[in-house]
C-alpha cells in the first residue's frame, strides 16, 4: 500500500516540481508547447488531491467489507438507517 501511494505522489507532483526548477532555472526555452505542459502538469497535482480519498479508502481492508457490505446485502440493519 505505501509502494503505491508513493508511486502516485511521484507521478503526480513528479512533472510539476521539475518543470518549475527548470522554469526558475532558465534553462529551456518556453513556448505555446510548454504553456500546455505547466496547464496540464498543474492539473495533475490537483487530480492527486482528489484522488486521495479514494486511495485510502480502497486500500483499507475495513473500508471494502462495509462498502461491499453496504452495495450487496439484501437486508438492512439498524445499523444502516
Amino acid at each position: 500500500m505505501l509502494l503505491f501511494i508513493v508511486i502516485l505522489f511521484h507521478v503526480c507532483w513528479g512533472p510539476r516540481l521539475i518543470f518549475n526548477v527548470i522554469k526558475s532555472t532558465g534553462i529551456g526555452q518556453f513556448d505555446k508547447f510548454a504553456y500546455s505542459a505547466r496547464v496540464y502538469f498543474y492539473l495533475l497535482s490537483f487530480i492527486h488531491s482528489a484522488l486521495n480519498p479514494f486511495v485510502y479508502g480502497f486500500m483499507s481492508s475495513n473500508f471494502r467489507l462495509r462498502l461491499l457490505r453496504l452495495l450487496f446485502n439484501k437486508t438492512y440493519d439498524d445499523e444502516f438507517v
